[in-house]
């Protein structure tokens, strides 16, 4: 029985959070939801669900993770984490899953413009303002309508955070995460290999994106910062 808090892995879609879970099995008996079906299986949209089906694991459970939103600490001892992204590029590598997707995604567009465009008035959360979403306790496909207190509590969240990191830096978000955890680091060059994403260079592409993004942009700051 694990004698320290758990570890949760919140995992923000479209961040390298798959390397970060390969990098947490290979140390851990990592449990997400919908175990044993293939990772990911599940995802939570309020902190209710999260709660319900983390206490339901029982005693003992060492490391858990998934597409579920910030807050568990609040209810049980544990040791939150996240990975965030620079936010156009997560949008990036979002549209380019989308272009992979085996069937036609709702929304979806070759056309970067009108995609974010339509994502933007459709308010998709998997697009608009997503980061701020999950750390302000909804889930990845919650619709709820983000707030200015919903932005401060996002910032507030990412301070009680037990370790942040950027996709950007994966390697160092492990190295550093290993320390702390008294882990050896171990190999990890395949992590981060491909994630950097070419940036839109039109400027309409550009506004529009950001225009998405909205409260993302504040929050990976800080967590650069």
């Amino acid at each position: 029985m694990p004698t320290v808090d758990p570890l949760v892995f919140i995992h923000v879609p479209k961040t390298g959070g798959r390397s970060v879970v390969e990098y947490l099995r290979a140390r851990t008996e990592l449990v997400w939801p919908g175990k044993p079906a293939r990772y990911p299986s599940g995802a939570f949209q309020t902190i209710e669900q999260t709660l319900h089906w983390y206490e339901s694991l029982g005693s003992g459970v060492e490391a858990v993770a998934g597409h579920f939103p910030a807050g568990l600490s609040d209810f049980v001892r544990c040791r939150e984490v996240v990975v965030l992204r620079e936010p156009i590029s997560r949008l990036v590598s979002y549209h380019g899953h989308l272009s992979r997707a085996a069937t036609p995604q709702p929304g979806y567009s070759p056309n970067k413009l009108t995609w974010l465009r339509g994502a933007k008035a459709a308010g998709n959360p998997m697009v608009c303002e997503t980061q701020t979403r999950i750390l302000a306790g909804y889930g990845p496909l919650n619709r709820t309508t983000l707030t200015a207190k919903d932005r401060e509590r996002a910032l507030d969240r990412l301070k009680k955070l037990y370790f942040v990191g950027v996709t950007e830096r994966l390697d160092e978000f492990c190295s550093g995460l290993a320390k702390r955890l008294g882990w050896e680091h171990g190999n990890v060059s395949s992590i981060g290999a491909a994630t950097k994403k070419k940036m839109p260079q039109n400027e309409e592409v550009l506004r529009a994106a950001r225009a998405c993004a909205g409260n993302d942009l504040l929050l990976y700051e800080e967590a650069v910062s």
